[in-house]
């Protein structure tokens, strides 16, 4: 128990300490941020920055300025690298400021240098631990400067708290101008700064000789800033400058984003915050685990016994935007919500701080309850710090991901000159930064597609239509009648109907073969999940719990009556199906005619094969008679057996005896409709492969390496606890080592979508005047894809009660923002309350732009029976 405190123990020159401690969070962040483009509003600050823009309203001006010189001054690295560094430089010291905040509320309290310096840095080990703070840290964003400033508030109170003079109070009105300068939303933490003022000093607000410079520091902290936004809207040729900020209306209706007033409050009826309020818990579960939660709320309660004023003030910073957040109406709910997190890690960190004075004292006979208290610290510490190590493979990959470009670049690289992109805002910065950044295509012109009608696909509609003969790109894929759609890198390409011929330009491989009245002109294989397959053909990145796209070019030679269905396959090198998907091409089609299809196919999570061999079938199907058209093989492909570490919901740990593998867990699936139940089986290695079985069902699990993981499905007999029987590959009997395994139950729920996320739970509920439908997903793998979710329910009888499709978490828990593997997530979907209970629902999840589904072994819907 001695040695934990010289462990722990910190430097006791404050100075050094927060030198460290920023070198170390900056080190740990710049290595996990992202080297390439970004996406949406992260790459509009990567673009501003880059060449002296103006961004959307507020406008940021003091970020814009700061990121384009922090770009031009760093010595290293791509101008979108540089971009995202500065976020990781900006964390860093937000997390000194809160270090400092509640290391100087220790010394007004009287505690000890050390204890102080730990409280310190508990509070910024939460903070800078949490998956939406580390995800912030890594890319270019207007986020971490908010964090910045609200830390730096609350350093200045404490400051005050120490020493009631002008020189705090001049500091935290630098913090308040500059801050709400930046982004309006800190007023409302500002509400919390000015409670604790009153609170320990209540003759300040009739004293305004003690305060009144103050005013103007704020004053012209926020004004200074935003002369940068009137100044470059003169100037000619600025990136995404509306073009009248020079005016008196146009300043205001900017900086005061007048344009989303509307947003604010949206969700403020007592019917919607019944439906949001329940997602609070999963918002905060995503930055910190439970038991951290529970120690935050025991310190909060602590302060609120001790240290009343402080207390108080924490939670009126951190309810009234928390309930900002909450009601306000976007997909960045879990952003907006981020100042929050500074006054519960500051709560963390003082009740840290009075533990640390009892766990780091050296009385002279140490009793078994001091010696507990120190065991219960060090525990603390260190399911602190393990914390960083187990985010950052989530991180790292995102770090590395280049799905953007992926996604992007194509779509420039095949339009022809003076050609018009339409693009939604997710793709509509990388476009723009590869053309003024990179110098890519600046003969084609990106627009964005504002939502103005009531449906966002009338918009896209009205822009097409007064495209004239322009040739026309987009990155939404919509069913228009006279329109072909046809798949480019991560867009489509427009061609009015009829098309005849097969366009070069879209960089399909060619193929001749006739199947039936479908003669197939080119193919193309593609994932872009992660990335493009080389040429288009498949290549070693296909793996088990992976999906691959196959874009066919077809053209009509006949009537198709009866209409016929695509069907592509994979075999393994065993010649067995790995995958399978099957499109219709309806009827609509006339001879000559050229059009387009994509089939996904997913990749099994636990078969893999060295060799994969595709085929491409044409069939038909009337008065319920198959009709064979033939089918043809495209060439084969290689197989990566790297296998997915599927999230745990049931923890059961094991091991194979003398050999391995180590079991992790085992997670149930029960079909109401079948009534089988499907165990997945969670391995980790080191181990040699192994055959499960189950009576007549078997499953084998690969030989793993160490940190390499498997999970694989078995067949179980419904409510009774499985019995499985482990052979090795030489067929002799092998011991499994572990408690009894769990019983499965009617309810259980365990189906992967791709290796993305997994469903766990389905109930239903009454809330807010709606049956609600509450799904819970565990993330598989950080995501890099705007998923929405479609339910579609029925009640007993089978009546339609109705459909819900939207972003996960009513839209506020977008799949963007998941990006740490095994959390779980609560996603609610409302429907109208009806007599009769709902019995069965269908699920289909699908990327909201390209319409593509993310499959499960059922496929594109999976439809399950309601208890």
């Amino acid at each position: 128990m001695g040695n934990c405190s010289k462990v722990t123990k910190p430097q006791n020159h404050p100075r050094y300490w927060g030198i460290i401690l920023w070198l170390g969070a900056f080190l740990f962040y710049a290595a996990t941020t992202a080297r390439d483009i970004q996406p949406a509003d992260s790459g509009e600050f990567q673009l501003v920055a880059a060449k002296w823009g103006i961004a959307h309203p507020p406008g940021y001006p003091l970020y814009t300025i700061i990121g384009a010189l922090w770009v031009r001054l760093m010595p290293f690295g791509n101008i979108t690298f540089r971009a995202n560094v500065l976020s990781a430089a900006l964390a860093a010291t937000a997390l000194v400021l809160v270090a400092e905040a509640a290391r100087t509320w220790g010394k007004v309290w009287g505690l000890r240098t050390r204890a102080a310096q730990v409280g310190g840095l508990a509070a910024a080990l939460l903070l800078g631990s949490a998956a939406t703070f580390w995800a912030q840290a890594t890319i270019a964003n207007i986020r971490m400067p908010t964090l910045l400033f609200t830390a730096w508030g609350f350093l200045a109170l404490a400051r005050y708290r120490q020493s009631p003079t002008t020189a705090p109070l001049l500091e935290l009105a630098l913090a308040l101008g500059l801050g709400v300068g930046h982004h309006p939303s800190l007023i409302f933490v500002a509400i919390g700064w000015a409670s604790y003022l009153l609170l320990i000093d209540p003759r300040l607000a009739v004293q305004p000789r003690r305060w009144w410079k103050a005013v103007p520091v704020a004053a012209l902290a926020w004004l200074l800033p935003q002369f940068y936004l009137p100044a470059r809207s003169l100037m000619k040729n600025v990136a995404l400058s509306p073009g009248n900020l020079a005016t008196w209306q146009g300043f205001w209706d900017h900086v005061l984003a007048r344009g989303f007033g509307g947003d604010m409050f949206a969700f403020a009826t007592a019917e919607d915050l019944a439906l949001r309020t329940p997602l609070l818990p999963t918002l905060f579960r995503l930055q910190f685990p439970t038991v951290l939660l529970w120690l935050i709320g025991a310190s909060w309660l602590w302060l609120l016994w001790k240290h009343t004023k402080l207390g108080l003030a924490l939670f009126i910073s951190w309810g009234i935007h928390t309930f900002i957040s909450i009601t306000y109406r976007a997909p960045q709910t879990i952003e907006y919500l981020m100042p929050a997190y500074v006054p519960m890690a500051l709560s963390f960190g003082l009740g840290t701080m009075r533990f640390a004075q009892s766990a780091l004292r050296r009385p002279p006979n140490a009793t078994r309850g001091t010696q507990l208290v120190r065991l219960a610290f060090c525990a603390l510490i260190i399911v602190l710090l393990i914390r960083f190590p187990l985010h950052v493979a989530d991180f790292a990959s995102l770090a590395a991901d280049t799905s953007v470009r992926t996604r992007t670049a194509p779509l420039l690289d095949a339009a022809p000159p003076d050609a018009l992109i339409l693009a939604d805002w997710r793709w509509s910065t990388p476009l723009w930064l590869l053309q003024q950044v990179e110098g890519m295509r600046p003969d084609v012109e990106v627009t964005y597609v504002n939502p103005e009608r009531e449906t966002y696909e009338d918009d896209w509609r009205a822009r097409a239509e007064t495209a004239g003969e322009r040739p026309l790109l987009t990155t939404h894929n919509y069913d228009w009648d006279g329109w072909t759609f046809a798949p480019v890198g991560g867009g489509f390409r427009l061609y009015q109907r009829p098309l005849t011929y097969m366009p070069s330009e879209l960089g399909l491989i060619p193929l001749e073969a006739n199947l039936g009245t479908i003669h197939i002109l080119g193919y193309r294989w593609t994932n872009l999940q992660r990335d493009q397959f080389p040429g288009g053909t498949l290549g070693s990145d296909l793996r088990p719990g992976r999906q691959v796209e196959l874009h066919l070019a077809w053209q009509a030679s006949g009537l198709q009556d009866p209409p016929p269905s695509f069907t592509a396959r994979l075999w393994d090198a065993e010649g067995e199906l790995l995958a399978q998907a099957d499109r219709s091409l309806g009827s609509d089609t006339a001879p000559g005619e050229v059009r387009f299809t994509r089939l996904t196919l997913l990749i099994p999570i636990d078969h893999c094969s060295d060799v994969v061999y595709p085929t491409v079938g044409v069939y038909t199907v009337q008065d319920g008679v198959f009709q064979d058209m033939g089918a043809i093989s495209l060439p084969e492909g290689a197989m990566l057996c790297s296998f997915p570490r599927l999230p745990t919901r049931n923890f059961w740990p094991g091991i194979v005896l003398y050999q391995g593998p180590l079991l992790r867990g085992i997670d149930y699936d029960y079909d109401a409709n079948t009534g089988q139940t499907i165990a997945y089986v969670h391995w980790c290695g080191p181990g040699r492969g192994i055959t499960l079985s189950s009576r007549e069902h078997r499953a084998f699990v690969h030989s793993l390496k160490p940190g390499q993981c498997e999970t694989v499905r078995l067949s179980v007999p419904a409510g009774q606890r499985p019995r499985l029987t482990v052979h090795r590959q030489d067929g002799t009997t092998a011991k499994l080592l572990s408690l009894p395994l769990p019983m499965p139950q009617a309810g259980d729920h365990y189906v992967p979508f791709s290796d993305e996320v997994v469903l766990t739970h389905i109930r239903t509920a009454q809330r807010g005047g709606h049956v609600v439908l509450d799904l819970e997903w565990r993330i598989g793998r950080a995501i890099v894809d705007d998923y929405a979710v479609s339910a579609r329910l029925w009640d007993t009888n089978g009546e339609w009660i109705g459909m819900h499709d939207i972003q996960p978490g009513l839209g506020a828990l977008p799949t963007l923002k998941w990006v740490v593997h095994n959390s779980t997530i609560l996603d609610s979907h409302p429907f109208t309350l009806t007599t009769i209970p709902p019995g069965k629902v269908s699920l289909t999840v699908y990327e909201r732009f390209r319409m593509t589904p993310l499959l499960s072994p059922n496929g594109e819907l999976t439809t399950f029976t309601l208890p």
